[in-house]
């Protein structure tokens, strides 16, 4: 089968291939490509916030430079359906449609992913996250609120400026969902749809669409509370409260608990199921340090239900204690989840583990920072994973940071991404430091050094802070910069299915001695390159032959290579 990853990155389309698949990029928008369709002579200067829908479908946020271009007006939305041309679909300082004449766009996806690369703050003070007038218990991680659905349209949050607006009113909703074309689905000031209560939105975050018009976010209500919507933005009164945090949490006995906050990535499947994490209090245990979290679906049944929660057995981890922490979520349309979270081990060791439902709603572990470094390299040290998504085929995306060294672990430790492929096996995508040829196939080797692939910014240091991130069967997308600080948007394509076994290196039909001795000649070696010096038993792609493949090629040693 084939698997998309679509990355945020620098410069032009990259070719390579690794042992048992070969990665394409394709180059969707660059830094200093001219931005075709915008108003005058524009060019692309950055990119961000790149999301894919299942037939690879692309949205992007880009800053452009060129005559009459500024800060009041550069920043810009664009889509491409898969195989079309970018089309602009909105730019900062253009009339909103559905408000009030003269008011504009001042500010798309969730603020200015631009300034000072830094994660767009919240309200004059600056104290929130969500996009809005600042308001008590809505500290939304907001990383992006741009969304491409099954139909190609988008959907975002967006600041307004005018002559009508005010710290009440100045951001909205819009989206092209149900092919009505651009539209305003909300804003703030107006009354959110809850029972028994007249206050208004005051922040939105984290929107989402589906193709008949259904929408979903998370908002702000009056002065202290927050809440999961949805429902059709085509329709009159057609949004309502999925919950809020003045709801008891379906499936926790706890006798006056309720909703406490939101994640910020709650998840539509096609649909319309809604699915996020939320977090809830106990009001009986005086001692608790901060509230539990879980994972809740109107998919599964009837209402609201619950996946999984703290407190409950470890998933796929015979004898360990109770889940101790959940964070990091991601669903897919079957509302199957994903989740990265730890436990104590009888020494008290913490054990950070992402767990993935694969076959049907049965977890399964996917990553362990107590086991092997998962092709991340001989003299790994700290090594910590969380889920940054998981697509249709319950094939799951992790990031997470590697310390070769003491000295480097916190803030010199390498970023890196991986992807589960239907072995099962996590296998590297990219890490920071990795030297990937841009040069397209021009025949002059341009080779750069990856920095980061994070967004707005932000630095990981070991600690979880998920990326901006979409992972469908068509793709992953997330930010990627080289060294350089040059952009682009790109598609890669792994196609994982060879035609044979990766550990059958005598292509004589089977794995056997004598695939093992080719196995042991290339065993330890660190100078791995599949185009230019390639290894025997390089399977995760990582640049050498270690623990983590030889535990792949046992897997795999026998005469049947049905299993390979």
């Amino acid at each position: 089968m084939k698997t998309g990853l679509i990355i945020s990155a620098a410069l032009c389309a990259i070719h390579a291939q690794t042992v048992a698949q070969t990665v394409t990029y394709d180059t969707i928008a660059k830094t200093g490509d001219q931005a075709v369709g915008a108003p005058g002579s524009a060019f692309f200067a950055t990119t961000a916030f790149p999301a894919i829908n299942e037939t690879g479908g692309v949205v992007f946020v880009a800053n452009l430079v060129g005559p009459g271009y500024n800060a009041s007006n550069n920043e810009t939305i664009w889509a491409r359906d898969a195989g079309d041309d970018l089309r602009l679909v909105a730019r900062e300082g253009d009339q909103a449609p559905g408000a009030p004449a003269g008011v504009v766009f001042a500010d798309l996806v969730a603020g200015d992913p631009f300034e000072n690369e830094r994660r767009p703050e919240l309200g004059d003070d600056g104290t929130g996250r969500a996009v809005g007038p600042a308001a008590p218990n809505s500290d939304f991680d907001g990383f992006s609120s741009l969304h491409v659905n099954e139909a190609g349209e988008i959907t975002f949050v967006a600041r307004l400026a005018g002559p009508t607006v005010d710290a009440t009113n100045g951001a909205a909703l819009f989206t092209e969902a149900g092919g009505t074309g651009l539209q305003l689905a909300a804003r703030t000031g107006e009354a959110a749809p809850v029972d028994g209560s007249v206050d208004p939105y005051t922040s939105f975050a984290s929107a989402s669409s589906i193709a008949d018009g259904t929408v979903l976010f998370i908002a702000g209500i009056g002065d202290n509370s927050t809440g999961v919507f949805s429902g059709s933005a085509i329709q009159f009164f057609g949004i309502d409260a999925v919950a809020t945090t003045n709801d008891t949490p379906p499936g926790v006995f706890i006798p006056g608990s309720t909703f406490s906050s939101f994640d910020p990535f709650p998840y539509l499947t096609a649909s319309g199921e809604v699915c996020f994490l939320a977090m809830y209090d106990d009001p009986l245990d005086p001692f608790a340090s901060s509230d539990a979290s879980g994972l809740w679906t109107t998919g599964r049944g009837p209402g609201l239900s619950l996946i999984i929660r703290e407190d409950q057995p470890t998933p796929d981890v015979p004898e360990a204690p109770p889940l101790l922490f959940l964070q990091t979520p991601a669903f897919n349309d079957q509302t199957q989840s994903a989740f990265s979270g730890f436990y104590f081990t009888q020494t008290f060791q913490s054990d950070s583990l992402a767990w993935a439902e694969r076959d049907g709603f049965d977890f399964e572990v996917v990553f362990d920072d107590l086991e092997p470094s998962l092709g991340a390299g001989p003299n790994d040290i700290d090594l910590q994973g969380f889920i940054g998504s998981i697509n249709n085929n319950a094939q799951v995306v992790l990031f997470g940071s590697i310390a070769d060294s003491d000295e480097e672990v916190g803030f010199g430790a390498r970023q890196t991404a991986w992807i589960t492929q239907d072995d099962g096996l996590p296998r590297v995508v990219i890490t920071r430091g990795t030297e990937i040829d841009v040069s397209n196939g021009t025949g002059t080797p341009d080779s750069r050094t990856v920095s980061g692939f994070f967004p707005r910014g932000s630095a990981f240091d070991g600690t979880p802070e998920r990326p901006d991130t979409s992972f469908s069967n068509a793709g992953l997308v997330t930010n990627v910069n080289f060294s350089d600080c040059a952009f682009a948007v790109a598609i890669i394509t792994l196609d994982a299915d060879t035609g044979g076994c990766p550990a059958d290196f005598d292509n004589d039909g089977d794995v056997d001695l004598g695939d093992f001795g080719a196995f042991g000649i290339d065993f330890n070696r660190s100078d791995c390159d599949p185009a230019t010096n390639p290894c025997n038993g390089d399977f995760n792609g990582d640049g050498d032959v270690d623990l983590g493949d030889f535990g792949f090629f046992g897997s795999v040693f026998s005469t049947d290579l049905s299993g390979c």
